[in-house]
């Protein structure tokens, strides 16, 4: 657990090394889900919408959370907005890909059950998400070469 002022807290939450944006990309992604359990077991429990209209509301109602807290606090982006924004929404469109993928491998191709699916798209596409913030996403620093538009 994270917490006072020890070094592995310092190192989280100042630290630029790989394990401390890990931990704050967990952190930031904790939150989203909250965000996304909040609102979407909400609208249900109120009866607003179905299910599968409260999880897209739900996730929507998660990305900007998602995005500023990944942003400026897991990785620390310095460039600009109008640089990082449009790779962040392209890296969720293919996350949305990347998990209807998961779990037509997992079901159809594999013929595993669909819960074995659910647990493969939430270890593949934070994975990947990390990495392609990481280096792609957030990964440049301020005056270096944006070509990646």
């Amino acid at each position: 657990m994270i917490g006072g002022d020890g070094p592995l807290a310092r190192l989280t939450l100042t630290g630029d090394g790989i394990a401390g944006k890990a931990v704050r990309f967990g952190v930031v992604g904790v939150l989203s889900g909250a965000i996304y359990v909040a609102v979407a077991g909400t609208l249900v429990h109120l009866d607003l919408c179905g299910p599968t209209m409260a999880g897209i509301i739900g996730y929507v109602a998660a990305i900007p959370v998602n995005f500023i807290g990944n942003r400026r606090f897991s990785f620390r982006s310095e460039t600009n907005l109008a640089s990082d924004l449009p790779r962040y929404v392209l890296l969720h469109i293919a996350n949305s890909l990347l998990a209807a993928a998961t779990m037509a491998l997992t079901i159809d191709g594999l013929r595993l059950h669909y819960q074995v699916g659910l647990v493969a798209t939430i270890v593949v596409i934070p994975v990947t998400s990390f990495i392609a913030m990481n280096l792609w996403v957030f990964g440049r620093r301020r005056g270096t070469a944006d070509t990646a538009t």
